[in-house]
């Protein structure tokens, strides 16, 4: 049963022989009806405010709800980036590898170019060194050969038909 403040003031009860002070009664009825009236409009009130809240929280939740939304989006998209950064850098890493493997190669074909032109130019050396050595070889004995005693060489025109010098021409070559 739901009384309302006014009902209690309105209320009247019947009058007995030895019955309660109707001033005492009325003023407490008032009393109450006025503690009612306070209690029933803070509980309106604080429903009000309840009903604010409840719309308040539930903002909340679906900002929530967004906000994990978006988080979960987010570590999606930084997984992903991840892994496209790890593949990248992974291609990046393959193709160093496939540079150096081809400059490697390049180098070592030159090393192998220059190896064989260090052995042909060392074959190149011995023999010039050979050419240089007859050659010298050849000098000192034509030194050799002039620096001998007059009687030697006299002995040698007696006993050899020598053309006339003015006939004679001596071709020296430097070429082997």
């Amino acid at each position: 049963m739901k009384i309302t403040p006014s009902q209690i003031r309105e209320k009247k009860f019947k009058i007995s022989l030895r019955g309660y002070n109707r001033k005492e009664v009325s003023e407490f009825l008032y009393s109450l009806a006025d503690l009612c009236e306070n209690l029933l409009k803070t509980n309106k009130d604080i429903s009000q405010e309840l009903d604010k809240l409840r719309k308040v929280v539930e903002g909340y939740r679906e900002k929530e709800k967004k906000l994990e939304e978006l988080l979960l989006s987010a570590q999606k998209s930084a997984q992903l980036i991840n892994k496209s950064s790890q593949e990248k850098a992974e291609l990046i890493v393959k193709e160093a590898e496939i540079k150096a493997k081809k400059i490697i190669s390049e180098e070592e074909k030159k090393l192998e170019r220059i190896r064989e032109e260090i052995f042909r130019l060392s074959k190149q050396k011995k023999l010039f060194l050979i050419k240089v050595r007859s050659l010298i070889k050849a000098h000192s004995e034509l030194l050799d050969f002039y620096e001998e005693e007059p009687s030697e060489n006299s002995s040698l025109l007696s006993s050899k038909s020598l053309p006339s010098p003015s006939f004679q021409k001596e071709k020296i070559s430097f070429e082997e």
